[in-house]
């Protein structure tokens, strides 16, 4: 598993716990109660697109989190 840099400082803006757990070829952060977030791959290196969508889907998740309003499954 390679979690590209910009996305693990994204997951340290997390403000509560959440599981790591890997799915045949992918790795996903789970947060109870919300929408399971892919964060890595078994490859050598992430597009910028899936890294740029995958920072996005953290950021809404932080959000719904502190109350901020924007439902993460949109």
């Amino acid at each position: 598993m390679k979690i590209d840099p910009i996305i693990k400082k994204a997951l340290e803006e997390i403000p509560v716990p959440y599981t790591v757990f890997k799915s045949r070829d992918h790795y996903f952060i789970q947060v109870e109660g919300h929408p399971r977030i892919i964060v890595a791959g078994n490859h050598q290196k992430a597009k910028w697109h899936e890294v740029r969508g995958t920072v996005k889907h953290i950021q809404r998740l932080v959000r719904s989190i502190s109350g901020g309003g924007n439902d993460i499954s949109t």
